[in-house]
């Protein structure tokens, strides 16, 4: 409208805090709320509307308690009455907002509104029920109970329909295609090897570290022949009994760094001999490839009739429908982002990239703040990524937003901080140390600590990157 007054900024700051262990993240995320309430409120003359996501439900309700014993030690009724309203305040998980914006905008494409959330079981119940609905309307389909267990088979299918969440064109992939893809792993692993096979002649003065590297030579020239069909049987000929020789953390002829990255390079060589990369079995493929395709297909068709049709939603699905539904119908997101002023987002180190994709269109053009520590990220097999809290960094910084990091720790002594900063950082020269609150040391003390440790890497494999 000619001469109307631009809208009013928002007086609040998006910023990110990497917050260490025992750093004071939660009393950090409480002063921020109550800090941006009273900031909100002085320059607009209300308060703020604000979300707040937690990752577990315990971690909500700790939030609760210690905003509420703020506002008590305040003294100010209104912040009191503010924190105690969830339409002004929303707090959560992430899975909870979700839910609060499929409640609201589902019906747009589709949901009911008092739609029920099923545990995994359920929805495996429920899968299992399209699964036989679909096969007895089309005998055919028979034949793949001979290849597959039905409870591997329900897995296979639960894996395409939520692919097929993310794209309406999912396909099997061709033999061109897949040669094509394979032929580029190749290339990404030689790249690497050869990158490996630099550092240790440039930098390790470890013999049996030397020879290894003329080992790897071999192998890299495997890696060029020009096609993968041609090289993979010299390829797996070389990479029969390959055994990394020993690193000593002790030793300085090899450095950690280089350690790390041929430990990197041996676990994408492993990879390669998985049968999946074996041309020979590539007809076995597309021929279940062929007989899948139709079924996964009328099997998504009947699951999602299915819940349309008794109201439910598993877990996964908050996320997947509610990202397909703003992808179909982006003004939703604009709609709920609308609705808000703030948004705090805690533990960020374990969003998963899709739960990233998902906030940055509920928020909108609202300010946020974000706080976590990659460090800490324990949800790896749920798809968390430590690049997601980096890529966060990233777009903050490109939005001049604000970057903090809190070091001090104040959960536990001077000596055990120096001892786990000494102990990590040995481990690995990325780990980023902690600083003792109040205590300033040029060198470790021994702590009185004895502990025992069982490490254990976990892989979280799927068929789609979302």
């Amino acid at each position: 409208m000619p001469g109307a007054a631009p809208p009013l900024k928002s007086p609040l700051q998006t910023q990110l805090y990497q917050a260490g262990a025992g750093a004071g993240k939660t009393r950090k995320l409480t002063e921020t709320i109550i800090e941006a309430a009273q900031k909100f409120k002085e320059d607009r003359g209300r308060f703020p509307r604000i979300v707040v996501t937690t990752f577990t439900r315990k971690a909500t309700q700790e939030l609760r308690e210690r905003l509420m014993l703020k506002a008590d030690e305040i003294g100010d009724p209104e912040l009191t009455a503010l924190l105690v309203s969830p339409s002004h305040v929303h707090i959560s998980t992430i899975h909870g907002v979700l839910h609060t914006f499929l409640a609201r905008y589902g019906h747009v494409f589709g949901i009911d509104p008092a739609f029920e959330v099923i545990d995994e079981r359920d929805n495996r119940h429920l899968a299992r029920r399209a699964l036989k609905k679909v096969i007895f309307d089309n005998e055919s389909y028979q034949e793949l109970l001979e290849d597959f267990d039905i409870n591997l088979l329900v897995h296979m299918l639960l894996g395409f329909y939520e692919a097929s969440m993310g794209s309406e064109e999912l396909r099997a992939i061709t033999e061109d295609e897949l040669r094509e893809a394979m032929n580029e792993i190749k290339a990404d692993v030689q790249a690497k090897l050869a990158r490996v096979v630099a550092r240790i002649e440039s930098e390790v003065t470890d013999a049996k570290w030397a020879a290894f590297g003329q080992i790897l030579k071999g192998i890299g020239f495997e890696l060029t022949k020009a096609d993968w069909s041609e090289g993979r049987a010299g390829l797996m000929s070389a990479l029969n009994g390959l055994k990394k020789p020993t690193y000593r953390k002790d030793s300085t002829a090899v450095p950690a760094a280089v350690n790390e990255a041929l430990e990197e390079l041996m676990d994408d060589l492993k990879e390669l001999k998985n049968a999946i990369y074996d041309p020979e079995v590539w007809p076995n493929f597309f021929e279940t490839a062929a007989q899948f395709d139709p079924l996964a297909k009328a099997f998504v068709a009947e699951f999602r009739r299915l819940k349309r049709t008794e109201g439910v939603l598993s877990m996964g699905d908050l996320e997947l429908v509610a990202l397909r539904g703003i992808r179909i119908h982006p003004e939703t997101a604009r709609n709920f982002a609308a609705e808000w002023d703030f948004w705090l987002i805690d533990e960020f180190q374990d969003t998963s990239p899709l739960q990233n994709k998902i906030l940055l269109e509920l928020i909108g053009e609202s300010a946020y703040f974000v706080v976590g520590d990659p460090q800490q990220s324990i949800y790896l097999f749920r798809g968390a990524r430590s690049e997601v809290f980096q890529g966060q960094r990233q777009r903050i910084a490109s939005l001049e937003g604000e970057l903090h990091a809190l070091t001090a720790n104040y959960r536990s002594t001077p000596q055990i901080v120096h001892f786990f900063n000494e102990f990590f950082t040995a481990l690995s020269p990325s780990f980023k140390p902690m600083e003792p609150k109040g205590e300033q040391r040029s060198k470790l003390e021994a702590p009185i600590v004895f502990f025992k440790a069982n490490d254990a890497e976990t892989e979280a494999a799927g068929i789609v990157n979302h």
